[in-house]
């Protein structure tokens, strides 16, 4: 997409359909920024509910994406670099390992 290209992401233009910050703002010709913000609309909405927690997509989304079982961290995804130095939670009736062993 050109908004990456051009880096306007990092200069606040957001996937909304409406204010100054919109992407919209960026369609040409002008006269076409209602009919996309519609479909971007429609869009979002769709995306909503397809995310929802009553949807099962939404069901999955919203379980716990690590668990810490007998000493061993379980991810989905992997862990974020900066937490493999940290010391991970534990009680006193189970040691902690390292995470390479």
């Amino acid at each position: 997409l050109s908004v990456y290209r051009r880096g306007l992401h990092a200069q606040g233009v957001q996937m909304v359909p409406d204010g100054p910050s919109s992407i919209v703002e960026f369609v040409r010709p002008k006269a076409a920024r209602p009919r996309v913000a519609d479909a971007l609309r429609r869009w979002q909405r769709a995306y909503m509910r397809g995310v929802s927690s009553d949807s099962p997509l939404g069901e999955f989304l919203h379980r716990p994406l690590s668990v810490h079982l007998a000493g061993t961290v379980f991810v989905h995804g992997g862990l974020a670099e900066e937490l493999l130095d940290r010391e991970l939670p534990h009680s006193p009736s189970a040691p902690v390992r390292p995470l390479d062993s």
